[in-house]
């Protein structure tokens, strides 16, 4: 895929055609789908959030046919070669490329940041307000915060790490991806996560289940 590769080609039919699709991922999955066809939309102005999940379902129905599955990683299919074409994270991604030349595959396969851009997470670590040993969380966050530390656990994970001391330590193979450690440019395209209104968090859920469930 090129590197200009962009979130429309998953709705062009001339793609959808050649492409068998799979929707890979985690716990919360119907809220980067979304996202993703929001996209595709060009954004969803405020005034129409209450209708949101009315106007992605056209957007959504068109690339169902296409998805071979929905599963929480991706790594075991790309491997075997079972897929050409999976969202999923950027570290399901590397892992995947590890395991086919660590098991010999001639998979070849690369991790592209969509040029309308994506979503951005990141995993955060707190401390209950209640925590009867509060020291000791902080002492263990302060130890995974070392910059060799932090590498370390990019360099397993296939995650980027915000640590700028930790970067000399980091895999240059990941560190020279400029879809993975992205330049500001790039930064500025990523979507970053909202709370919502219970009511459309509930829209949301239904929508998704049905589009799960469609035929």
């Amino acid at each position: 895929m090129p590197r200009s590769a962009a979130w429309t080609c998953c709705s062009s039919p001339s793609w959808r055609r050649n492409l068998q699709i799979a929707a890979s991922r985690s716990s919360t999955p119907r809220t980067r789908c979304w996202r993703w066809c929001c996209t595709i939309l060009g954004g969803i102005p405020a005034a129409a959030r209450r209708t949101i999940w009315r106007r992605l379902w056209p957007c959504s129905r068109g690339i169902k046919p296409y998805i071979r599955k929905f599963q929480s990683q991706p790594v075991t299919q790309l491997v075997n070669g079972d897929l050409c074409l999976s969202l999923g994270y950027s570290g399901d991604m590397t892992q995947a490329r590890r395991t086919a030349a660590e098991a010999g595959k001639r998979a070849d396969f690369e991790y592209r940041l969509p040029k309308e851009g994506s979503t951005i997470w990141m995993d955060t670590m707190a401390i209950p307000a209640d925590a009867p040993h509060p020291d000791y969380a902080y002492a263990f966050i302060n130890f995974v915060m070392r910059p060799a530390n932090m590498a370390a656990i990019t360099n397993s994970t296939g995650y980027p790490t915000a640590s700028a001391k930790a970067r000399p330590m980091v895999d240059a193979t990941m560190t020279a991806n400029p879809d993975i450690y992205l330049d500001e440019a790039s930064y500025q395209r990523l979507i970053p996560g909202q709370d919502i209104a219970q009511s459309q968090m509930r829209a949301r859920m239904r929508a998704w289940t049905r589009f799960k469930s469609s035929l």
